[in-house]
């Protein structure tokens, strides 16, 4: 096994090189016109071949091409965290070439898998084959168009920000092949801005020489320009340079104060001393709350702006970004370009979980504040729990899975590879979280030349490539089921069979936990690593079993959960609620309206409420079935609803204009009516807060009948429907239609179709009995417009 071991080993270290390709890259960017977003800009680099082949061509990365397409996974929730004024499109335009001073044509250059990858990834053929050891000299011209957009890569609010790829830049090249989906390759940069005279640069200042700077050895160059301000936290020699806009520099450096103490105090007890300055820089990000760049890490503009109690969220992944500075360099020479990102993030996670314990915090996961247990009936919070789609929601319950759908950064474009914390939790899966750290520790305290992948496999005395090579290869999304639970007495113990199904066909190589839980709390787990479609797992208890649960440390990427434990949990959903009091009657009035589903998704759902008015009263209870995907994590879903609905009716009476004096009269004598009614729902948007698109609504039939206890015989049918149409990407129109008819029957006016209250016409109250009536067609406009895009705050006009 040692000797195995050890070939392994030196497998590994064949494999951990840097590019073949030796560069220097000169950099000149002109930002005379700041606010077009239209920057001219050279580039000379210079390359040498220190491979053992000839070249007769090089590829390289125009990454801002990208942007010329819309990115991917954009909906209703997240378009607005995107593109704040609607798609905006980027590109670098190459419009002169040259090769050793001999100018060629720049549209010989051809795209790379164009279906694909568009034109990111351009081939260059060369006029003479650059031969082993040899030096080319390639002169480029460009002009980069900077999309308007949010994110680490974009122009918005006179802030230009550029985490890298910014220019164009060679792949990795390695055994004779060019690495499209590899990390950039080490280089040599010297940065020159011009025009920039009233504007800053963030930069550290060892690097800062005006507006120009040089990095040796580094993978990407980081750009911050704007008109931004800085400030300094020192502590144990430890220095922190953090560049903002904020106008409030206090309410900006006192949670960094705060954090630097701590990540201090930490570095000085581990002795980790390598890197004394940290920068990092504000940006206007809103999918993620850091992007790690070099030499400076970004944060987010809305970083802090939640109350203090929540701070500490915000500032996890600030120490992550800290400590993938100070292994930056390190790693950057070790570790193979396939392999870089991830290490270097499952280091810094490793180091951040070390420093977060140590701060003694309460809750890592924001779900299990008490407060939002004790509220989370209400539908709001209920959204927030389980289907949340607020920023950085990811971040607040520690996901091992962060929320990165468009993947809007150049170190993650293309190669799709998982985040370094979904790396390291796998681990813990296989190995435990005792060995995971002592693994990560022996690698920090030896940085060995071989790389992770290699050391990880030595340290564990076995062969993980395997185990890597599935680890850092994009997971499909495969759903798992509870199948039979069988089990028998046998003695004074229970002997089960638990079968666990496999619902999709991909095919992947995955730890799937089995939970049993006993009546006395005690648990025991169980893995299946999903060799096949179906598995059995038996066991012998000495008790019964209280639950069966699947992924208790929700480590699958399933689109369906309602089937993961039996039985299954189920909640109290308050849907629509509305109160108000009548003065008059000095009386309450109410309705409230809600459902009792599975936790999550579940397809059946049991419905119940009641309600009060001034001339009615009762209760409902129902039963809906819906049909759809992913219901509980979208509105994307149809199905139909039956229900029995009870009805106090009081005496209903009217004021009469006659001479001399008003007469009442009676409307309706007091009584009681029952009906059943059924329904056909459905429903297709994205966003429960601000949707762009789609529309929902109903057919609903309501008869009553003596057979069902009632005093009145009636029949209702209703046809409603509501729909968003995005006349703009910040305009709105909102449309509700209504038309219903009570026909000829002896239909209560206390059930009559009115205007008021949540249903129908907004600003009505429910006392208001002058707009009622056996039947109605109703059509309401609404005009929408985004007030702030940071906010999400909404301008409605009825």
């Amino acid at each position: 096994m040692r000797l195995y071991v050890f070939i392994l080993t030196v497998f590994f270290a064949c494999l951990v090189q840097a590019s073949d390709l030796r560069v220097q890259y000169d950099v000149s960017l002109d930002l005379t016109d700041f606010a077009q977003r239209q920057y001219p800009q050279t580039l000379q680099a210079t390359i040498t071949n220190d491979s053992d082949v000839a070249l007769d061509h090089l590829v390289w990365m125009f990454y801002p091409n990208r942007y010329q397409k819309k990115l991917p996974n954009i909906n209703d929730v997240n378009l607005h965290r995107i593109y704040p004024h609607g798609f905006s499109a980027g590109s670098l335009d190459l419009r002169q070439m040259a090769v050793d001073d001999q100018m060629i044509d720049a549209h010989t250059l051809t795209a790379l898998d164009q279906e694909r990858y568009g034109q990111v990834f351009m081939r260059q053929t060369l006029p003479s084959p650059l031969q082993p050891g040899q030096t080319v000299q390639i002169s480029m011209q460009t002009i980069l168009q900077v999309p308007h957009k949010y994110g680490s890569f974009g122009w918005y609010r006179k802030q230009l920000t550029l985490s890298g790829g910014w220019s164009p830049v060679l792949v990795s090249f390695e055994n004779g092949t060019f690495h499209p989906s590899y990390q950039m390759p080490v280089a040599d940069w010297s940065v020159h801005i011009n025009g920039a005279q009233d504007l800053q640069l963030a930069m550290p200042e060892d690097l800062s020489h005006g507006n120009s700077f040089e990095l040796k050895q580094a993978r990407q160059v980081s750009l911050k320009v704007g008109n931004i301000k800085s400030f300094r936290v020192e502590k144990n020699g430890y220095v922190v340079d953090v560049f903002h806009r904020d106008y409030r520099k206090k309410s900006t450096r006192k949670p960094f104060e705060k954090m630097i103490d701590h990540f201090a105090n930490f570095l000085q007890a581990r002795n980790l001393n390598q890197r004394m300055s940290y920068t990092l820089v504000q940006a206007p990000l809103r999918e993620m709350l850091v992007v790690d760049g070099t030499p400076i890490s970004y944060f987010s503009d809305r970083a802090f702006k939640v109350p203090t109690l929540l701070h500490h969220y915000h500032e996890i992944p600030i120490y992550k970004a800290l400590f993938m500075q100070l292994y930056e360099q390190a790693l950057s020479t070790m570790e193979h370009e396939k392999d870089l990102f991830w290490v270097q993030e499952v280091v810094a996670w490793r180091l951040t979980e070390e420093l977060v314990q140590s701060l003694e915090i309460k809750h890592r996961d924001a779900r299990q504040i008490g407060i939002l247990q004790m509220l989370k009936f209400f539908p709001l919070v209920d959204r927030v729990l389980y289907t949340p789609q607020f920023a950085f929601y990811d971040v607040f319950y520690n996901l091992v899975y962060p929320k990165d759908y468009v993947r809007d950064e150049v170190r993650r474009y293309p190669n799709r590879q998982p985040f370094g914390q979904t790396i390291l939790a796998h681990m813990e899966d296989e190995f435990g979280k005792e060995k995971t750290v002592a693994l990560i520790d022996a690698y920090i305290a030896a940085l060995p030349k071989e790389g992770f992948r290699a050391f990880a496999s030595s340290y564990m005395g076995k062969d993980l490539s395997m185990r890597f090579e599935q680890w850092v290869t994009p997971r499909p999304q495969i759903n798992y089921k509870l199948g039979r639970h069988r089990k028998k007495k046998v003695g004074l113990q229970y002997k089960h069979a638990i079968t666990i199904e496999q619902e999709t066909a991909a095919s992947i190589i995955e730890p799937v936990t089995l939970k049993v839980t006993f009546k006395d709390k005690t648990y025991q787990t169980q893995q299946w690593f999903s060799t096949e479609k179906k598995h059995t797992f038996e066991l012998i208890t000495d008790q019964k079993i209280k639950a069966i649960e699947i992924d208790p440390q929700e480590r699958l990427l399933e689109t369906s959960k309602s089937d993961n434990r039996r039985p299954a949990y189920w909640k109290f959903v308050i849907l629509s609620m509305f109160v108000e009091y009548d003065f008059e009657e000095q009386q309450p009035l109410f309705m409230i309206f809600g459902q009792l589903r599975k936790r999550y998704g579940g397809l059946d759902r049991f419905d119940m409420g009641g309600y009060s008015q001034f001339n009615s009263y009762g209760a409902n209870f129902g039963y809906t079935r819906l049909f759809g995907k992913a219901i509980d994590a979208l509105r994307l879903s149809h199905g139909v609803r039956f229900a029995l609905n009870l009805n106090g009716l009081a005496q209903d009476v009217a004021l009469v204009q006659t001479s001399p004096d008003p007469t009442i009269i009676q409307v309706t004598d007091s009584g009681y009516a029952s009906d059943v009614s059924v329904s056909y729902v459905y429903g297709n948007q994205l966003s429960y807060i601000n949707p762009l698109q789609g529309m929902y609504g109903g057919l609903t039939l309501r008869v009553s009948n003596p057979l069902l206890g009632s005093q009145y015989s009636y029949r209702m049918i209703n046809f409603n429907t509501a729909g968003i149409v995005q006349l703009h990407p910040n305009h709105l129109w909102g449309i509700r239609f209504s038309i219903g008819s009570s026909g000829a029957g002896e239909m209560p006016s206390q059930l009559q179709y009115r205007l008021g209250g949540i249903a129908s016409m907004r600003g009505l109250p429910l006392t208001n009995d002058k707009f009622s009536g056996k039947h109605i067609v109703l059509l309401t406009n609404e005009y929408r417009h985004f007030l702030s895009q940071d906010m999400d705050l909404n301008l409605g006009l009825f």
